[in-house]
């Protein structure tokens, strides 16, 4: 009897899914704009390797997020990622 109570409607899933997708499209989007921060050549030095090293980093990280969006999509069984400690460019 209580195990419909945590059934969801598809309506309601989509609902979430819109919901939080959107609030952590922003935060990405926020964090990434973040970085420009760091153009000021009198506070930092930084030189072309190092953006490159950048944009490696975040193309890399989400080409696995999309990889595991359509592996689920697909029906496929996802092993959830082991927690690493975040790369660094050094």
């Amino acid at each position: 009897m209580g195990d419909n109570v945590n059934l969801k409607t598809d309506k309601e899933k989509r609902d979430n899914f819109l919901t939080y997708c959107n609030l952590r499209l922003d935060n990405a989007i926020r964090s990434i704009k973040t970085i420009g921060n760091l153009k000021n050549q009198r506070a930092y030095k930084y030189d072309e390797e190092d953006i490159k090293n950048i944009q490696n980093f975040i193309t890399e990280e989400l080409d696995k997020v999309i990889k595991q969006l359509k592996s689920s999509l697909n029906g496929e069984v996802i092993q959830a990622p082991k927690r690493e400690i975040p790369k660094r460019i050094i």
